[in-house]
Formats: structure tokens, sequence, C-alpha cells
């Protein structure tokens, strides 16, 4: 009688303990889940404070910033995220250079620049950007834009000729998001 009192008496601490093991460790989920959303949320308004301090109310300290290197002159480690160095273009829909037939290419440009504050300054350029870009593709035969080499070709020319027009090296580099030859 005795061991079964015994008996009963374990089964319910056993269940209690289950219970308390289960009650923190939920705790300690919940406690890691709040930490860990803390920190994602905290390094996600760093940059944007940073970028509005820099840029000032004229602009002045954003300019001085940029002029002695800005971000990414000493390596990735304080440039802006890509999506506030890339600037989107509007699609192109150009006529090929094709004797025989008529062919068109429609294809989306986004260009990566070196800082939030060099993209802001390149929209202001965009009416020169859009007309080199439109004079080089209407240039190009569906031979040339054929593969992947084509499009890498394609890419750095256009890398080139816009940084030519800008005066500076202010793209980084050329991304194509659509690009459809008919």
């Amino acid at each position: 009688m005795a061991e079964d009192k015994a008996a009963a008496g374990a089964t319910p601490q056993a269940g209690g303990g289950k219970k308390k093991l289960f009650a923190i460790a939920a705790a300690m989920l919940v406690l890691a889940g709040g930490g860990g959303a803390f920190l994602v949320l905290s390094r996600g308004e760093a940059p944007a404070a940073e970028g509005a301090e820099r840029a000032g109310a004229d602009g002045a300290a954003g300019a001085e910033h940029d002029a002695a290197g800005g971000e990414g002159a000493g390596g990735t480690g304080g440039q802006a995220p890509l999506s506030e160095r890339l600037l989107s273009l509007d699609p192109f829909v150009v006529n090929l250079d094709d004797g025989e037939h008529d062919r068109f290419l429609k294809t989306r440009i986004e260009l990566e620049t070196k800082s939030p504050v060099r993209k802001a300054k390149l929209v202001t350029q965009t009416a020169q950007m859009r007309d080199a870009i439109i004079v080089l593709l209407t240039s190009k035969r569906v031979e040339d834009l054929g593969g992947f080499e084509g499009k890498v070709v394609l890419k750095n020319e256009i890398e080139r000729r816009l940084n030519d027009v800008l005066g500076e090296d202010e793209i980084q580099s050329v991304l194509i998001t659509e690009f459809v030859i008919q």
C-alpha cells in the first residue's frame, strides 16, 4: 500500500515537471524571438537615420560625405542596402538594326549607384541616360544580343556609355531585369 502511494505520488510530480519544463521552454522561445526581432528592427533603422543625418537640410553634409569617398570606400561594410542604391528606369522598346525584318527589343534596366545620395542626383539626369541607352540599343543587331556573352557585353557598354555621359563613375553596375526580342 505504501508502494502504491509512492507510485501515485511520483506520477503527478513527473507530469508537473514536464509542464514546468514546457512553460520554461515556451518563455525562452518568446524571449529569443523578441530579442531577434529587436536586433533586426534596430539594424534596419540605423542606416536610414544615418542617411538622413548625412543628407542634412540642404544636402551639404551628404555631398561632403560623398566627395570623401561615400559609402563603400573602405569596403562593403558601410554601404547602404542595394534597394536604396538601385535606380529603375522606365522600360525601353526599340527597333533593332536588322535589315530584313522588323525586330524589337523590350528591356528593363536598373542602375546600381554607389550611394543613395548619388542615386538622387542621377534622377535629375534621366533624360540624358535614356538617350544614351536608346542610341546604343538601336545600333545593335539581334546576333549581337544573343546568348550570355551578348548580354554581358551590352551591360558593360551601357555602364561605360552612362559613365561617359555623366562625367564620373556614377554607375557601379547595370542590371537587366527584363529582356525580350521579338
